[in-house]
Order: C-alpha cells, then structure tokens, then sequence
C-alpha cells in the first residue's frame, strides 16, 4: 500500500533489539506474523534495511520436521542479542504451531494485516492471545471503524 509500515516496523525492531533505556536491549527476540504471501517481502525487506546486521528465520516451504525443530530452537533461546532475533511466520502456520510458540515468552509480537483478528473467535487470535508477550503492535492499511463501546 505504500504507507511505510514495513521500515517502521523494521526500525522499531531493530531499536528494541538493540538499546533501551538502561542501554540494555528492551527485547531478546520478536515475531512478526502476517498472510503467507508477505512472508518471503518482510524476509527481503529485513535483508535491505539491515543487510547482516540482523538474522531472521523465515517459515516458508518447509518440512514439519524442519519447522518444529527451527521453532523450538528459536522459542528456546532466550540470550540478548541472539544470532536469529526475529521470527516471521504467517497466519495460518502460528495458528498450527502455537502449541510450540507459546511455550515461552517473547519481546514483541508484531502483526500485519491486523484487520484479520477483528473477530475475538476465530482460532487465530486466540492462538496469538495466548503468546506469553508484554508488546503487542498491529498494522493495517484498511480504514477500522472505531468502537470505543
């Protein structure tokens, strides 16, 4: 859409990662979850605004072995300034996998599209309310009707 939501995003990330107000890092790891076609964009995306300076693992075309195994690595550490800080999976794979993301905490949650979680019933909000996470940021490019009721 062309709004500049992805380098904001990307900006915040990285910022947290790295500094906070103590000059320690305000988070240890962040997962950006949006529709399975941006998936492989937000993946780009991290390699053109930061090039090497940040590692991401993006769930894409993998086998289920392949992806339980990456998820529990990634869930599991819990160093600051890790080697694979940012996790970017899609919608529809969180929901599958929530079981294993839901194990343990994270910095931040990040969600694209968030329009789609509108609905409190649908399986996949429920699966991200379940995310142990203090950081919760939703984007959307589609006008919501406020509803301050």
């Amino acid at each position: 859409m062309g709004l500049g939501k992805t380098l904001q995003c990307i900006t915040l990330i990285w910022t947290l990662l790295r500094q906070g107000p103590e000059c320690k890092p305000t988070i240890n790891k962040a997962i950006i979850v949006c529709p399975s076609s941006l998936v492989k964009n937000w993946y780009k995306e991290f390699g053109k605004w930061l090039g090497s300076r940040v590692n991401c693992y993006a769930v894409d075309n993998s086998s289920k072995e392949e992806t339980i195994k990456n998820l529990e690595q990634f869930m599991a550490n819990k160093a600051v300034r890790s080697g694979t800080p940012v996790l970017i999976i899609s919608y529809e794979t969180f929901r599958n996998y929530s079981a294993i993301l839901n194990a343990s905490e994270v910095g931040m949650v990040m969600c694209d599209e968030g329009h789609r979680l509108k609905n409190s019933e649908n399986l996949t909000y429920q699966s991200l309310m379940g995310l142990q996470t203090k950081k919760r940021v939703l984007l959307s490019g589609t006008p919501i009707q406020n509803d301050l009721t």
